[in-house]
């Protein structure tokens, strides 16, 4: 009898079990049944399951309708990392990706557009192993829109029609309006430009996030620890929760690295560098880039 070597599963795999095990089938003729028995499919629990050596139906990969899907995925990369810079900058990351999830692509695709455009942004489904987003990106996604609703704005069309109105359109959607200088931003745009800078200026992440996900029933006030009436998550649901969250943190840090590494060598040179010769900018690159050299030789 043939030796079967165990198959990987891929974290989105769609044959994903409940319990997030995939289901495996061999070859008839691999566990010693007679010649001719390749065409019989075994079942457990009532369902058919593939042979080893039946190939796997390819999903379509979902795309945008505007297409360049790769440099889309790359501006909410970016954005993904710069959020950690400001609040204005995280609602224009949570405004980008509420126009590509519901513009741009068809119901139900936004977590597979993300696996594979996207997959630093994009975790497997606990339970039905398929793609979704990352708990931050929706973290982030749910505080704009609940800002939005703030402004007046109660669902994500009404402020993609709005958005629609403004002149140079093109230059104003994905978030962009709330970080052009006050110059560039017409008359139009500027109400909710406004109104979303009075919300979320002078404030930390956390006070904006208390503000709006623990609101009083009035909505007079924050509260503060658990909600009224929620009995908590267990310990393993936590801990889940807890490494998904370092993943993430992990995964900020290696995009700030490629970016800190692209621009270097892209500015090597004596049109980038160079012209920065007999600076104490450049010294000061220096020596943190020797500070960093050393870190890595000792890891």
């Amino acid at each position: 009898m043939k030796t079967l070597n165990p198959v990987p599963l891929s974290p989105f795999d769609t044959t994903a079990t409940a319990s997030g095990v995939g289901a495996r089938v061999c070859e008839p003729q691999q566990l010693g049944q007679p010649e001719g028995a390749e065409n019989n499919l075994e079942r457990v629990e009532n369902r058919p399951l593939r042979r080893l050596t039946e190939p796997r139906s390819t999903a379509r990969t979902p795309r945008m309708k505007s297409g360049n899907d790769a440099l889309t995925a790359h501006e909410l990369t970016q954005l993904f990392v710069d959020a950690q810079a400001g609040l204005r900058k995280i609602i224009a990351l949570g405004l980008f990706a509420w126009e590509i999830k519901e513009h741009e692509l068809k119901h139900g695709e936004w977590g597979a557009w993300l696996a594979a455009h996207a997959p630093e942004l994009a975790r497997a489904d606990s339970v039905s192993g398929k793609p979704k987003a990352s708990s931050q990106l929706i973290g982030y996604m749910e505080l704009t829109r609940s800002i939005l609703e703030a402004c007046g704005l109660k669902t994500i069309g009404s402020y993609l029609e709005a958005v629609a109105k403004f002149p140079n359109a093109g230059n104003l959607n994905r978030g962009q309006f709330l970080l052009l200088p006050d110059i560039n931003v017409p008359a139009e745009a500027r109400p909710l430009r406004e109104k979303i800078f009075q919300l979320v200026d002078g404030k930390t992440q956390r006070q904006l996030f208390l503000e709006f996900k623990q609101s009083t029933a009035d909505g007079s006030r924050p509260q503060r620890g658990r909600l009224k009436g929620s009995e908590g998550c267990p310990r393993h649901v936590r801990a889940e929760a807890a490494n998904r969250d370092e993943l993430e943190r992990v995964t900020a840090k290696k995009l700030k690295a490629a970016e800190i590494t692209a621009w270097l060598m892209e500015m090597s040179d004596d049109a980038g560098l160079g012209e920065l010769r007999d600076t104490e900018e450049l010294l000061r690159l220096d020596e943190a880039m020797e500070t960093a050299r050393g870190y890595i030789k000792h890891l």
